[in-house]
């Protein structure tokens, strides 16, 4: 019974933890989806980027959300941000985004071919690896594209463009870039499996609340037998709940901290190599969040039926 309990007391945390960062996973995956149905993309080859660019957000009147550019004809997927934050600047795995002013740094893809401080040729010009970015993408600052390569601008707008509000949008991509053809985003939905995602999410969370459920009965059943043995040599009710919580908090912390490294060193990795917006969102704060309020709920838990098992 005792290895039973600690097993589900184990599978309980693993379980949070994945439903966590599960979550996670989804949301980025929304908002990824909800960005391909707001994004513009024209072809550009020619000077003077950065003007035309600077010219166009005057003129276009609608909120931007992003601009950013991708080298065409290029083997590695590279890209340049130009307007609002790259979702690579939120989620570095490991290393750092660029530093003001930067011109020869490069975030690489998280594939375990590359090194932070190793070095990435671009057009014959070394780039230093300063980060491991989230997506199976290179960036580079906005300002070290190579001269006279083809680009592909892309346009992420805060929110679907109405029929006339397109119009605006050829009309100053036109005027600014002299391109009369821009690419419209797929209608296609590319979120057909949240849905299904978000029901082995629940069923996650409903495993974790009868792995809770079957934990406090077991423990419930067998702290009654315990306790009535230790009135039986003289132990008072204080002291036998004091060991009871006692043992509750010790074996819960224990078995947290296993639950944890697992998570980290083995479910974490698998996940990462299986999917490519599996990232990893559990700082060292929401552990402790998670701790706390764990011990607190198995504190209340068994607070609540104490006096019961004493009276046992």
């Amino acid at each position: 019974m005792a290895f039973l309990f600690l097993l589900v007391l184990f599978v309980t945390d693993i379980s949070v933890f994945y439903a966590l960062n599960f979550y996670h996973q989804i949301t980025d995956m929304q908002a990824f989806y909800d960005d391909e149905a707001r994004s513009y993309s024209m072809a550009y080859e020619g000077e003077e980027l950065a003007e035309r660019l600077d010219g166009f957000c005057a003129d276009f009147s609608r909120p931007l959300k992003r601009i950013y550019v991708q080298l065409q004809y290029h083997s590695d997927r590279i890209l340049a941000n130009y307007l609002g934050e790259s979702s690579a600047r939120i989620k570095v795995f490991f290393g750092h985004y660029f530093h003001e002013s930067s011109t020869d740094e490069i975030l690489a893809p998280r594939t375990g071919k590359y090194q932070i401080g190793d070095d990435y040729f671009l057009e014959g010009k070394p780039f230093k690896i300063i980060g491991i970015n989230a997506e199976d993408v290179f960036e580079i600052p906005f300002a070290s594209i190579p001269a006279h390569t083809p680009l592909t601008v892309t346009f992420v707008t805060e929110n679907p463009l109405t029929q006339k509000e397109l119009q605006q949008l050829q009309a100053c991509v036109s005027a600014s870039f002299g391109v009369s053809t821009l690419k419209l985003p797929d209608k296609q939905s590319s979120n057909q499996n949240i849905l299904i995602e978000c029901i082995v999410l629940l069923g996650i969370l409903l495993l974790t609340l009868l792995n809770v459920a079957y934990l406090y009965s077991c423990l419930l059943d067998k702290r009654k037998r315990q306790c009535r043995i230790f009135r039986v040599l003289g132990c008072g009710p204080v002291k036998c709940g004091l060991l009871y919580l006692a043992e509750l908090w010790i074996l819960s912390t224990l078995l947290y901290g296993l639950a944890v490294l697992t998570f980290e060193a083995g479910i974490l990795k698998i996940m990462n190599g299986i999917s490519a917006f599996y990232v990893h969102a559990l700082t060292a704060e929401t552990y402790g969040g998670i701790y706390v309020l764990m011990l607190m709920l198995v504190t209340l838990l068994n607070l609540l039926n104490l006096k019961g098992i004493l009276k046992a």
